[in-house]
Formats: structure tokens, sequence, C-alpha cells
């Protein structure tokens, strides 16, 4: 007797799916819930690069004067761009060894939610990393030209 054979007439195939159609289906919410995941990452690092872009721009204005000064005295333009940069690596370096010991302290709840990598793993840890240190600095970088275009005569005379 072969198995395709109806045994009961008044049974009715309502679907036919592959397995693969099946699995597809079953993965679709966390497809979903990994495109959001991702979606809110990347706004909250675009929100965090404007922050950072508009802070350093205020403080870049703030310090007119010592740019001017700076640049009278013998400062070249890229002394002055390495000494922005130079602040701003900083305070990244301070902010990822901080949110590094808040991540690593969270780990054991943050291992029942990612599965196949552990959360202390060290690519994913200098990934995070890197991307933050990277996007800083890339929001940094014009007010940091700006700064380092300043003409010293006109710097000295403001204010």
């Amino acid at each position: 007797m072969n198995i395709f054979t109806v045994r009961d007439p008044r049974l009715q195939v309502r679907s036919l799916n592959t397995a693969d159609e099946l699995l597809n289906r079953t993965l679709d919410r966390d497809r979903l819930i990994a495109f959001l995941a991702a979606s809110f990452g990347a706004l909250a690092l675009t929100i965090a690069a404007v922050g950072i872009y508009g802070l350093l721009s205020y403080e870049v204005a703030k310090r007119t004067n010592e740019v001017g000064i700076r640049m009278a005295l013998g400062a070249t333009r890229s002394n002055i761009l390495a000494m922005v940069l130079r602040e701003v690596l900083l305070v990244c370096a301070a902010g990822v060894a901080i949110g590094t010991a808040a991540a690593l302290a969270c780990s054991t709840f943050v291992e029942s939610m990612v599965f196949g990598i552990k959360p202390w793993h060290p690519s994913v840890l200098s990934a995070a990393a890197g991307v933050l240190i990277l996007t800083a600095l890339a929001a940094a970088w014009m007010p940091a030209r700006r700064a380092a275009s300043v003409n010293p005569m006109l710097a000295l005379r403001h204010e």
C-alpha cells in the first residue's frame, strides 16, 4: 500500500507546503525582531553622532581664543586638529571602558537572549567599541577642521 493513498475520502488537504516554507514562516518573527533591533541601534548611533557633533561644535566655538593663541604661538593646523581629536578620543576611551564594564556586568542577562555568541566574546566587544569610536571621530572631524582653520588674528580679536 502506498503512503499517499487516502484511507478516508472525507479528509481534505488544506495546504501543502515545503519544509523551507514552514521554516521561513517560523523565522519571520525572529527576523522582524532582529531588523527592528538593528534599526533602533542605527538610530541611536545616529543620534549619538549628531549629539557629539553639536557639543563639539559648541566647544570649538567657545575655545576660539585659545585656538587663536595656540596658532599665534606656533601651533600648526595639524596640531590643532590632533588636539581636538585627541580630546574626543580620550572621552570616547573612557566611555568605552565604562560601557564595557557595564556590558560585562549585565552579561548573564544578555546571554539568555543571544544564541550562539557569548556576550563577553572579544570580537563582539571590540567590534562594538570600534564602531562607537569611529562614529565619534567621524562626528568630531568637521568641528576639528573648523578649529584648525581659525585665523589667529581674527580669533585674538574675538570677544
